[in-house]
C-alpha cells in the first residue's frame, strides 16, 4: 500500500505504508476490529486487569482508542508486555 500528503491543494510524493490500515479505507474497519479483538481476548485470558462488581476489567476499548486498567504498576507492565508480544505476531 502506498499513500501521499495532500495539504493545502498539493500533494507529497508517493511512500510505501508497511503498517496500520488506511484511514476511511473499506478494509479498515475490519482488520482494526480484527486485530483489536484478538488483543483484548489475550489481555483477558492473562487475568489481568481491576474487578468492578465482580467483573474483571482490563482493557475497555471504543473504536482503535484502549486503555490498560491494573491495579499496580507490575501488572501495569505485564499487560504492556502481552500488547509488545501479540503486536509482533
Amino acid at each position: 500500500m502506498s499513500s501521499c500528503i495532500r495539504y493545502q491543494g498539493k500533494h507529497s510524493e508517493w511512500f510505501d505504508v508497511l503498517q496500520g490500515t488506511r484511514q476511511g479505507g473499506r478494509s479498515s474497519p475490519l482488520l482494526n476490529l480484527l486485530y483489536i479483538n484478538g488483543r483484548i481476548s489475550t489481555l483477558e485470558k492473562s487475568g489481568a486487569g481491576i474487578c468492578v462488581y465482580d467483573i474483571r476489567v482490563s482493557s475497555p476499548s471504543v473504536a482503535d482508542d484502549m486503555r490498560l486498567l491494573s491495579y499496580s504498576v507490575n501488572w501495569l507492565n505485564a499487560m504492556l508486555e502481552i500488547c509488545n508480544n501479540y503486536s509482533k505476531q
